[in-house]
């Protein structure tokens, strides 16, 4: 008896079995070719070109510090660091081995631009270099609060790389810097509070109780905090722990604190009452500066003691004793002054055409026009830093931090996302 369609069915399976053999092969030789480009360390891999990646790369003063990622290859015997400073050739500065994915370059000179690579060893085999990556080490930090995103960031020298990130925080916003820890306050001003922040970027402390947080001023040698409470119009003295120990009252809308280290005494400028008062570390009143337009700013103290206050259409340097010592006139609107003791000049924000429309000047105490830089967006604040006379503008509109040479020329921006609310620096 025959059985319909045996004869036909048999081949038709051979047919497919072989087929789908000789199918199978070539996809596994397919894959191994694939397998063998996905390396990421073969020069033939389209991605990579054989170069590692991941290169990260901080200062802290003279020393660099890099790391890079784990990339997963056993036969892998160990690393390469090359280095190029300026326009000096590359060469290679260090050889690790395989279980160590750090390097730290001690051999660095202060505001020199250096540019780090660095390959895989396998046996004989050196992989091409990775993509550089440069930093210009310095001998400063900046700290940089985000109250939209309740983060601070810790930037380093030439604001390109971050050292630390915060979180956890509401909406940090106005900070001071703590010598005594390396750190920050930094006012939360949602929360009403301030937080203590280690150099390492912890959070050591919380202390609230607080309205409207304006400014923090540090008084180092006394270990104490003084706060700006605008919203229960007082000025509060905290020691470091967080007792409080007086407060200044008679206030209307403290805005801003400045303390000198020196001596102790506190410049407190009262935006409702357009005065400036000046007290001493008890807070007594020392001085009440009365004949001003409208202040909306006091400066770090001097070595002599004298501060400069951004006062409407000008910016006026005040003496320890309360007299007015010099005047620099001829601004729209100057609402914060930065100067620069060391090369005896004044940085200036002057809001003139809107909140998009703020100029950053630096003049002579002759009132001559050094730098004029236009385009600026209702930035917070500004910093100077002593060590090249460059000052560091927290643009807050235009959502960048901006590094400006002393001759003023903008030679970094760093961009997060997100506005800049305040800018500190540590030195």
């Amino acid at each position: 008896m025959k059985i319909p369609g045996k004869r036909v069915s048999i081949p038709f399976i051979k047919i497919e079995f072989w087929t789908m053999a000789v199918l199978l092969a070539a996809f596994v030789q397919f894959q191994c070719a694939e397998r063998q480009h996905s390396n990421p360390l073969d020069p033939l891999n389209p991605v990579t070109e054989g170069k590692p990646s991941g290169l990260r790369v901080v200062s802290d003063h003279h020393k660099v510090l890099l790391d890079w990622p784990a990339i997963g290859i056993h036969s892998i015997t160990g690393y390469a660091i090359y280095r190029r400073a300026d326009s000096s050739a590359v060469r290679k500065i260090a050889a690790l081995p395989a279980l160590k994915r750090a390097f730290t370059d001690t051999q660095t000179t202060y505001g020199t631009r250096y540019h780090y690579s660095y390959a895989v060893i396998a046996g004989n085999y050196e992989s091409p270099l990775s993509d550089p990556v440069a930093i210009t080490p310095g001998p400063s930090f900046f700290w940089v609060s985000y109250g939209s995103i309740g983060e601070i960031l810790k930037l380093t020298f030439d604001i390109e790389h971050t050292y630390k990130t915060v979180d956890g925080l509401a909406y940090p916003s106005t900070m001071a810097l703590d010598k005594m820890s390396r750190g920050i306050w930094a006012a939360d001003e949602y929360l009403g509070q301030i937080n203590r922040i280690s150099g390492s970027g912890e959070i050591r402390q919380r202390i609230d109780g607080f309205g409207r947080i304006t400014s923090i001023a540090v008084d180092t040698v006394a270990e104490r905090i003084w706060i700006a409470d605008s919203r229960n119009k007082r000025v509060v003295n905290l020691d470091e722990t967080g007792n409080a120990l007086f407060a200044v009252s008679g206030l209307e809308n403290p805005a801003r604190l400045a303390v000198d280290q020196k001596r102790g005494s506190c410049w407190i400028v009262d935006t409702a009452q357009k005065i400036v008062l000046q007290t001493n570390r008890s807070g007594g009143a020392l001085h009440t500066i009365k004949s001003l337009l409208n202040p909306k700013w006091v400066s770090i103290p001097g070595k002599d003691g004298s501060v400069w206050v951004a006062d409407s259409s000008r910016v006026v340097r005040i003496s320890l004793e309360g007299k007015i010592l010099s005047t620099v006139t001829g601004f729209k609107y100057a609402y914060r002054v930065a100067p620069d003791f060391k090369r005896n000049v004044v940085w200036v924000l002057d809001q003139s055409y809107g909140w998009v429309g703020t100029e950053l000047i630096k003049a002579d105490e002759n009132g001559r026009r050094l730098v004029q830089l236009k385009g600026f967006g209702f930035p917070k604040n500004m910093v100077i830093d002593s060590f090249d006379g460059s000052c560091v503008v927290a643009d807050t509109y235009n959502l960048r931090v901006v590094k400006v040479s002393s001759n003023g020329e903008i030679s970094n921006e760093w961009k997060y996302g997100a506005s800049p609310w305040w800018v500190a620096i540590e030195k």
